[in-house]
């Protein structure tokens, strides 16, 4: 994936484009994988109370979701 900022002159109208640095993408990837996990474990919290013993008949598609979550922030842990 490339990344670059687009910087328009106010005055021109003119745009420029300016690639980002290996730490700026590095310091972007980094950031987008805190929030990624975050928003799994986001995920894994609302749906708990599938997980009850309960409930884990009734709601199979939820309990495989939660599974994929789980895995996905392994993977993402992992790197």
């Amino acid at each position: 994936m490339e990344y670059f900022e687009v910087i328009t002159n106010a005055q021109t109208g003119e745009k420029t484009i300016r690639p980002y640095t290996a730490q700026e993408i590095a310091a972007l990837e980094a950031g987008r994988k805190v929030s990624r996990i975050a928003e799994l474990k986001q995920f894994l919290a609302d749906t708990d109370y599938v997980a009850m013993s309960d409930y884990d008949k009734s709601k199979p598609e939820v309990l495989a979701q939660r599974q994929a979550w789980r895995e996905e922030i392994r993977t993402l842990e992992a790197n």
